[in-house]
């Protein structure tokens, strides 16, 4: 992913917070103030139990297409399409075809370990006051 692409994204979630919003429905609490845009892009990718399912059959699975996730993981095509399309955009997941080279392709998707990672410390680091 583009790094000014995952910029932008990070912009729009901190954007998200400070209007209390967490990318779908109102939030009925918002985000704490301060929250750093990389901790709260690990949360949203692991607050949606259909994110994290995609994600962890993933992680178990390299390489995967997208009918096997759906496959692998009982999440609808809809769902699964979603949730692939948002964790890349978060740059937790890469393909081997960047998006306008896809038409009639099998796309293979794997983890961005090094990011996710990154990401998932900052979200601790945070949530323990380090």
């Amino acid at each position: 992913m583009a790094t000014t692409a995952r910029t932008a994204t990070l912009a729009l979630i901190d954007s998200m917070i400070a209007a209390g919003h967490n990318g779908g429905m109102p939030t009925r609490v918002e985000y704490p103030e301060g929250m750093p845009g990389h901790a709260a892009a690990a949360h949203h990718a692991l607050s949606a139990v259909t994110r994290l399912t995609a994600l962890r059959y993933l992680a178990m699975h390299p390489d995967s297409t997208r009918a096997e996730v759906r496959e692998g993981s009982d999440l609808t095509e809809r769902s699964v399409r979603n949730v692939l399309e948002d964790l890349e955009h978060l740059g937790y997941i890469v393909a081997d075809f960047p998006p306008g080279q896809r038409r009639g392709r099998n796309v293979r998707y794997r983890v961005n370990r090094d990011q996710l990672a990154r990401d998932l410390m900052i979200l601790w680091s945070w949530t323990m006051g380090v």
